[in-house]
């Protein structure tokens, strides 16, 4: 059993802050309210992974005090660490908002490299969302500043990022050719964290593509590099894991209990339970292979305990599948029903849980491009909110104006005998009028986010006509 991670890049904006400690005593020595500001934004990013409620009460403050002194790079500074706290904590929806409002500021003030970095969190939002076409808008409107400043890691981080976004839509060619440009850049650049990502990702595309060999290749120059430079262990170990699943694959056995065991080492060094629960799982297989069924069955048995502890319930269905295999194996054909059934009763809930959570995926999605699509059309302060009755409403307005208008002209040239036939003809055909206009567009309209809405296009052009037509024919008559 595999577990791909995509290696995705994160570009920080421009702020160095890796130890909070060293952020506040940067933030004691700062003179001006504006250094003070940039300092806390630096403490903020700091806590991003320790301390995400940190992250959000310093963003809260820099946003505040920004805005206490007009201070824009801060403000907008502050709104996007304030939306990759919603991001860090799966709020995407929040974290576009925010988002939007950085980016605003960013374009108001042409601060362009820290625009093309809120483009890139944006395209990752969207990436997560599973909206994968925005994902790639804003990946790629991004890489386009980058270019402009000539910002070679930067390009090189979007052409990686494009390059999931067709990665995960099995687009492989494609692909591969973003990584690999992706990749020409960070050796240039001599950027060891950069060069294995994309190198981990190539990987990627052969492993799916069933070209074990060359999968192989590149996942193992991706961990000796990050061995190298000390690099996230917990992805080493997952690498590990990956190569010995694509030898055993090919039931090339020796070499897959080589990497599985490397693997092993590591996730217990770090105590990651449920690493050590998946390549349990894959030795199970291993050791049944070899017909050593006590060793299969106590790993089997191993994983099931981690996965019910963590409630990893694909892997409690995959543990119960090694122990009815090896069951079967040794002919013990009571326990392997037993096991068989355990999995098979495990499987069907997980299809029923998987329908469900596609369901809610759905809708996740729908919703989260409708507020998108409401927040970026919200441009007209007198249709913000655009629904049936502030159309009627409006339309209402206008057909009160044009109504007086003609009232107080006919008022001029008709005597008062016929004044009350002709209000009552005049308001009469005007309310029809208006009530079957409306009742049409109720049936036929859609009222989607025009800038105005088309009736009311529609009505203002209509007493652009008619409201003129009846001043000039009184002007006319009044004149004979």
């Amino acid at each position: 059993m595999r577990v791909f991670f995509i290696s995705i890049i994160l570009t920080l904006l421009s702020t160095s802050g890796f130890s909070s400690e060293k952020e506040w005593k940067k933030y004691r020595e700062a003179t001006t309210e504006e250094d003070k500001i940039e300092a806390l934004c630096d403490v903020a990013w700091s806590l991003k992974y320790q301390n995400q409620d940190s992250l959000s009460i310093y963003c809260d403050q820099v946003i505040e005090r920004s805005n206490s002194i007009n201070y824009k790079d801060g403000l907008a500074k502050g709104l996007c660490y304030k939306g990759l706290y919603h991001y860090f904590t799966d709020q995407y929806d929040s974290a576009i908002y925010l988002y939007d409002q950085s980016e605003k500021i960013y374009r108001e003030i042409n601060n362009e490299s820290d625009l093309a970095k809120v483009l890139n969190y944006k395209g990752l939002a969207f990436y997560d969302l599973d909206i994968y076409d925005k994902a790639f808008e804003y990946y790629s409107e991004s890489m386009a500043i980058k270019e402009g400043l000539d910002d070679e890691r930067g390009v090189a981080n979007s052409l990686n990022n494009i390059g999931t976004v067709y990665l995960i839509q099995e687009n492989f060619e494609e692909a591969q050719s973003y990584f690999e440009r992706a990749l020409t850049i960070y050796i240039h650049l001599d950027d060891k964290f950069g060069e294995s990502r994309a190198m981990h990702n190539i990987g990627i595309i052969y492993d799916e593509q069933g070209d074990f060999e060359t999968a192989i290749d590149y996942y193992l120059k991706s961990i000796q590099i990050e061995i190298d430079n000390d690099a996230n262990l917990s992805n080493i170990g997952l690498s590990y894991n990956n190569i010995g699943s694509l030898y055993a694959d090919v039931e090339r056995f020796d070499e897959a209990l080589f990497y599985y065991n490397k693997a092993l080492e590591i996730f217990e060094d770090l105590k990651h339970p449920s690493g050590i629960m998946l390549v349990h799982n894959n030795l199970s297989e291993t050791s049944r292979f070899y017909e050593e069924y006590d060793e299969s069955l106590a790993y089997a048995r191993s994983s099931l305990a981690i996965a019910d502890s963590i409630k990893a319930y694909d892997d409690v269905q995959i543990a119960h599948l090694n122990l009815a295999l090896t069951y079967e194996a040794m002919n013990n054909v009571e326990l392997a029903y037993s096991h068989y059934k355990l999995h098979n009763t495990i499987s069907d809930s997980l299809n029923e849980a998987a329908k469900d959570a596609e369901i809610k995926q759905l809708k996740k999605n729908f919703e989260a491009n409708t507020s998108y699509t409401k927040m970026k059309n919200a441009k007209s302060p007198l249709f913000k909110y655009k629904d049936n009755s502030t159309i009627k409403l409006w339309m209402f307005v206008l057909f009160t104006i044009s109504i007086t208008v003609v009232i107080l002209q006919l008022y001029q040239i008709i005597n008062w005998p016929t004044k009350a036939i002709c209000f009552s003809l005049v308001l009469g055909g005007a309310f029809l009028y208006e009530l079957l206009f409306i009742i049409f567009f109720e049936l036929f309209y859609d009222f989607k986010n025009d800038f105005i809405p088309t009736p009311i296009l529609i009505h203002i052009a209509l007493y652009l006509i008619i409201v003129p037509t009846i001043i000039f024919t009184r002007d006319k008559i009044l004149k004979t």
